[in-house]
């Protein structure tokens, strides 16, 4: 993952209040300044696919429960899904 242009993780979902009492969530990580322009997009573009990533991750963690063999992706991928779901 050294390619990636997007914000490096992890990631934090943060609760707050908008000046008009709504409760907004914020998420993202931001350890430096500035972000350029390619990384707000690239940010974008992760944040856009999630839903399908989720979804897929589900799909593939069933599969590998169903191959075996793979203990430490399952418990890796049912610990992103249920961080997905904030459970």
């Amino acid at each position: 993952m050294e390619n990636t242009k997007h914000t490096p993780g992890p990631w934090e979902v943060q609760i707050g209040i908008d000046p008009t009492g709504f409760a907004c969530y914020f998420i993202g990580r931001i350890s430096r300044p500035f972000i350029s322009r390619a990384e707000e997009e690239a940010n974008a573009r992760l944040i856009a696919a999630a839903p399908d990533l989720l979804s897929a991750l589900e799909q593939a963690n069933e599969m590998l429960k169903y191959i075996g063999g793979c203990q430490d992706t399952v418990d890796k991928a049912s610990k992103a899904i249920s961080k997905a779901k904030g459970e």
